[in-house]
């Protein structure tokens, strides 16, 4: 006979302790015990009136139920002696798979009746997920140790290596292993090495240390390692090393030492102030210091701590977009100091990365005689152009008051040629005298003609049809062109034009008329006229195979006023000057190649 089943509160403390499913079935009542754990593991709620035996095999997996029914069969068959059985199979439950292992007993009497059954499931689950993993890691640690580019290597006590994870080329796992360690290095550092072991093993300390190993064919490499301890109950048994290989690395550290040298040495003897800040705006380097402060009076100071008060909103307002959209930003400011004023222009750059800014460098380079020279040419040009326009107006009104004069003069020397009033002596000085009035009569007209192009500089841009313009010209001097036998042709690849139609209108004009006016003596005129876009601006260029111009005895004097290099030929000498001005006056640009006898061409850009 058996003892009586505990009391539950046995129970439960049981189950508080293992966290397990009790079960306790009674075949001769049918009745099956579930504990609180075992409910949560099958999904069921205490209390719930089911037959929970026929309830647990709804839950076992398809695939595992006619093996777990026949395992509690033959369990609970009589014929035998008390059984301690052991299964494992999977359950669904509420959707979900779980592995549950069975730990029990089945109590039989004498007569090998079964009397009761009493066991334990377990969710064994997270546990097989947890070795699975743990198979996983092990896996992937050892793939990471036979991939790592460093060596990792245990040793014992006498420093013997017991494990490596890789080997240099030449070199055999055999024959590394057994091996000192201390043997593999160079022999100036063998006793740094193994008084760093000798540390390691009697204070259990980590140590870290730089030394260089005999490689394969005798190539020493350059290593960097770290040696930890291994503990065995508090006890150190041996030691791991992790070393790298720095050989590259200390090449390229000595290099980035000299090039940083370099850089400082640049940044140092720049003759631009060039510090950094962080992103509160801190000032952490500076490369000069003014007579006025020093170093400590400013790195740790806020760059804002530095700026006059009328400066402060925009320089802030432009370096608070530095850092929020990484972007650059210029700005001039004035410090001041003891002997005065100074004048900085600043670019600042961001410092980032990763596309987040963590800093600022600033470049400020002292713009005081600049600004004071540009603060005089502001003011000389001022005066200059007061005089200019004092001078125009000189010149405006001269002209316009000498019209009416030279009108009467020209009327009182007809007057006296109609009575012939002039002695037969006075002739050749009554003749000089009409060819002075006529020359000054002829200067004070042509200027004219200028001051009316000048004062219509200002006119707006419009869209112009270059060959309407061209028609329009061409219908204006057609009688011109047809008396020389001249030959106009065109071709306009750019169609339309920003530009004032009538200054287009006066600049075709005046060259297609100073072709004719200058053409060769032996030959036809010949003209061509172009229109393009290139290179993003708008071009006109006027060809003729005329007299050409000795540019280099002339060509400053070209487009000067009153300005003839031809005097056989009748001219004002004022069409080129008009033409530059006009060109000039909008943006443009006007361009000459020619040589005597053969021809001359203008390149004009029009914006």
């Amino acid at each position: 006979m058996i003892e009586p089943a505990p009391p539950r509160t046995d129970f439960e403390q049981v189950e508080n302790l293992s966290r397990v499913g009790f079960f306790d079935y009674d075949p001769k009542t049918n009745h099956t015990f579930w504990d609180k754990y075992m409910h949560e593991i099958c999904g069921l709620e205490e209390g719930s009136d089911v037959d929970k035996n026929e309830y647990f095999f709804s839950l076992v997996h398809p695939d595992d139920k006619k093996r777990a029914l026949k395992n509690f069969q033959t369990n609970n068959a009589p014929g035998s002696e008390n059984v301690n059985f052991k299964d494992q199979f999977r359950l669904i439950v509420d959707g979900k798979e779980l592995v549950v292992s069975i730990t029990g007993v089945i109590f039989k009497n004498e007569n090998l009746e079964v009397l009761r059954n009493l066991g334990i499931v377990n969710d064994i689950t997270k546990s097989l997920e947890t070795q699975a993993a743990l198979r996983e890691s092990e896996e992937k640690m050892r793939s990471i140790l036979d991939y790592t580019p460093d060596n990792i290597f245990s040793v014992d006590l006498d420093y013997k290596i017991s494990y490596i994870n890789r080997v240099a080329p030449g070199l055999t796992r055999e024959g590394v292993i057994g091996t000192s360690v201390v043997q593999l290095v160079t022999e100036e550092d063998r006793e740094m090495v193994k008084a760093l072991l000798d540390k390691v093993v009697s204070e259990g300390t980590e140590e870290g240390f730089f030394t260089k190993y005999y490689g394969p064919n005798g190539i020493v490499v350059n290593y960097s390692s770290k040696v930890t301890p291994i503990f065995n109950e508090e006890k150190v048994v041996g030691a791991t090393f992790i070393s790298r290989d720095v050989t590259d690395q200390e090449e390229t550290r000595s290099k980035l030492a000299e090039s940083e040298y370099r850089f400082r040495t640049l940044v140092e003897s720049s003759i631009d102030n060039i510090f950094t800040v962080d992103r509160e705006w801190t000032i952490n380097f500076i490369n000069r210091i003014g007579s006025e402060f020093k170093r400590e009076d400013v790195v740790g100071k806020k760059i804002t701590d530095f700026l006059l008060p009328q400066d402060k909103e925009p320089v802030t307002k432009k370096l608070y977009e530095v850092f929020t959209k990484n972007v650059s930003a210029e700005y001039n400011t004035v410090f001041e100091y003891s002997k005065g004023r100074i004048h900085y222009s600043t670019k600042v750059s961001p410092l980032s990365e990763d596309g987040e800014v963590y800093g600022a460098v600033f470049i400020s380079r002292d713009i005081t005689s600049y600004t004071r020279q540009s603060e005089k040419l502001k003011e000389q040009s001022k005066e200059l152009q007061r005089i200019n326009q004092n001078l125009e107006q000189l010149a405006y009104v001269s002209s316009h008051d000498m019209k009416a004069p030279v009108a009467n003069l020209k009327s009182l020397v007809r007057l006296l040629e109609e009575e012939e009033a002039i002695s037969e002596g006075g002739l050749p000085i009554f003749e000089k005298m009409k060819k002075a009035i006529d020359q000054m009569n002829h200067t004070i007209v042509t200027l004219n003609e200028v001051f009316a192009v000048q004062s219509n500089l200002d006119l707006k841009r419009e869209m112009t049809h270059i060959e309407e313009i061209y028609d329009d010209v061409y219908n204006s001097i057609e009688n011109q062109i047809t008396e020389s036998n001249a030959t106009v042709k065109t071709q306009f690849d750019l169609k339309k034009l920003e530009f004032p139609s009538v200054h287009l209108i006066s600049i075709i004009q005046n060259l297609i008329t100073n072709s004719i006016k200058y053409k060769h003596p032996d030959r036809k005129p010949e003209i061509m006229i172009k229109s393009y876009k290139e290179e993003g601006y708008s071009w006109l260029e006027v060809k003729d195979n005329g007299r050409g111009i000795d540019l280099e005895k002339y060509g400053s004097k070209v487009f000067g006023l009153f300005q003839r290099f031809d005097l056989s030929t009748e001219g004002k000498g004022i069409g080129l000057h008009i033409i530059k001005s006009i060109v000039e006056n909008y943006g443009g640009e006007v361009m000459l190649r020619s040589k005597p006898n053969d021809g001359t061409t203008f390149i004009i850009r029009l914006d």
